[in-house]
This record gives C-alpha cells, structure tokens and sequence, in this order.
C-alpha cells in the first residue's frame, strides 16, 4: 500500500478471464466402492462479461461544461473498476485495451444520444481523430493511492483506479466533446474499409477559451473597473460595495452586495437596513471570504491527510463503543478548528517558525 499523499502508476491490470462466452467441463474421477456408479461426465456455459462504463467513471477532465484555457490539457477520464479497459479486446487484438477517449470539435463529429454512437462527418475524419492500437495500449493505465486519502482517491473503496487519456491537445478554442468509446471487436477499424461511427459509452463536453483558466489569466483580469474604481463612478454604496448577481443552488439569478479587498480607501459603515417593505441586496463579502478559507485549507495536503486520520480515529473509536460519534453537532468549524491548533506546535499558531519573534 502507497503512504498517504502519494501515488503510484502501474501500466496494465489485466483480469483473469476476459469478456465471452466459456464452457466447463466437468468429468468426474472420483474412487468408488463396490457398486457405486460414477456420476456422468457434464459441461457448464459461463458468460463474463464486461460493465458498460458509464456507470464506472467517477471524475473527467476537463470538468463537463467547464470553461477554460486547456488548450494544454490532455482530456481524461477516471474509472472506479481497475482492470475495465482491459477487460475486452481493442480492436480485438489480445492486451490493447478496448476504452479510449475520442476528442472531436463539433465541426468533426456529432453524438448520437438514441443509438449511443460518436458519428463523425466522414470515414477520413473518424481515422483522424481515433488513436491507433500502438497509441491505444500507451493511453491507459492504473492509479493507485492509500485508501484512506479521500481527496486523491476520489472516494473510491480499494484505492485502485483506471485512467484513459485522449490521444489529443484541444488547441484551438471553442467547444469541444470528449468522448469514451469502446473498440472490442472493431477489427475493421485496423484497415481497409472501417464502419462509420464509433459506440460511445460516456461523453461531456468543455470550452477552451482563447485566454483564461490559468492563474495568470485571472490575475491579469483584476481590473479596477472590474472592482468598482471610484473613478468610475456610480457604481458604489457607501460601505464601498459593488453590486453582482449571482446563482442560488436552484440556479436562479439573484442581486448581491459585494465589497473586494483591493478596493483602495477605507470604507463608510454599512447603511441602515432597508425600511420594512423595501427589498435589500443581502451583503456575500463575508461569505466570500469563507469560501476562499476553505479551499485555501482544501489545497493544504498535510491538513488533509490529518483531517482523514482523525476521521478515521473517530470511526474506529465509534465502532468499538458500539456507537458512532461523527455527527452534525460533533464536526462542526469550531471543533474542527480547535483540533487543528491542537496538533499545531506552538510556533505554527502563531503563523511563525523558529525562535523569532
């Protein structure tokens, strides 16, 4: 098992039997006594077969219907079971994995949702765009992470997970569909004259933008016209803020009050509450910073790591007491908090290191 924190790849996780039909046969050789009648000779069929996919993904990337600079970004996608892509034969050559992912523009090929087929515009389109079975074998592999590291593994139960990555950079911007396909049996697609159209078991889509997604995007978007310049102009209230809309989680559009943190000046206390009747714009700049909170210690590894062992810990400890103590009012911010400064050496809690003041 890896140690927490790290990851470990592995090329191929071939299963025992492959998908198909199998026969068994049975023939007895047991000893028998005087008079005994050896049973008969018998046959079994067994059919293994393979998941159809969609339902093994656990995590794409890019993230569907995200927008972004992932121009140098090969798409990918996370299956929970460990030995799918090798499950059946690509191309039905033995060991190609028959999964791929298939990047198209909307220009290339189209998703048929009815018959679940990727149907390009033409047959030299579609041997374009589709990774050959050298590509194919190089496009596949195994991730593995301790188990009890929730944010790598992604939730998963044995920390096992399989990976297929596209064969293709989406370099120029627009919207793009990436899409896993299955390739067992295909051996027309190996030459001479390939079937039109691919079947298609996932499928999402994501926008590259000309700029943007990066961090030095996003910073060099910090306009002051972005965040209220005075100069500007009536664009503030007294307390300094700006108002935005934003989407509620029914993803209905509602007007906010927002006061940024590189808005220069020090601001006007905050206005009275509106008169009774009077709709007020409710202030989120608080709740902004919250957020922020959170995934800054979402992006702390060590804080991570900590946080799953005392989760852990408690489990255990609930198990052994018959009862199970990780509830609502027991993992509330407070408590997580003052674990955390707990475990801290005294310096850390200061934010200061060594013996400087």
């Amino acid at each position: 098992m890896v140690d927490s924190g790290q990851v470990q790849l592995h090329d191929t996780a071939t299963p025992p039997l492959l998908d198909g039909r199998y026969r068994v046969a049975v023939t007895p050789t047991a000893a028998l006594a005087a008079g005994e009648v050896q049973p008969p000779a018998g046959t079994l069929d067994i059919q293994v077969g393979a998941p159809d996919g969609a339902a093994e993904v656990t995590a794409v990337h890019p993230a569907d219907q995200a927008t972004g600079g992932f121009g140098d970004d090969l798409p990918f996608v996370v299956l929970r079971r460990r030995t799918m892509p090798w499950e059946r034969a690509g191309f039905g050559q033995a060991g190609t994995p028959w999964l791929t992912v298939v990047l198209t523009r909307e220009d290339e090929a189209a998703l048929a949702a009815s018959t679940g087929t990727l149907r390009c515009t033409d047959v030299a389109t579609q041997t374009k765009v589709l990774a050959r079975p050298a590509e194919v074998r190089l496009l596949a592999h195994l991730r593995e992470v301790n188990v009890a590291d929730t944010v790598l593994a992604g939730g998963d139960d044995d920390g096992w997970q399989a990976v297929v990555v596209a064969n293709r950079l989406p370099r120029t911007g627009g919207a793009w569909r990436a899409t896993l396909v299955g390739l067992d049996g295909r051996t027309d697609l190996l030459g001479g004259t390939p079937t039109l159209g691919l079947a298609a078991l996932f499928s999402w889509t994501f926008t590259v933008a000309g700029t943007g997604g990066g961090f030095g995007s996003t910073v060099a978007d910090l306009v002051p016209s972005r965040y209220a310049d005075p100069a500007q102009g009536g664009t503030l209230d007294q307390a300094g803020r700006v108002p935005l809309s934003r989407l509620d989680r029914s993803g209905r559009p509602a007007p906010v009050r927002y006061r940024a943190p590189l808005l220069p000046g020090w601001p006007a206390p905050v206005p009275a509450p509106a008169p009774d009747g009077a709709a007020e714009e409710p202030d989120v700049t608080a709740l902004s910073a919250f957020e922020l909170g959170r995934l800054l210690a979402a992006a702390d590894d060590r804080m991570l790591r900590e946080l799953a062992q005392w989760r852990r810990a408690r489990l255990q400890a609930g198990a052994a007491a018959g009862t199970t103590h990780l509830d609502a009012a027991t993992l509330t911010p407070r408590a997580v908090a003052r674990w955390r400064r707990a475990r801290l050496p005294v310096a850390d809690r200061f934010g200061t290191r060594g013996g400087g003041a």
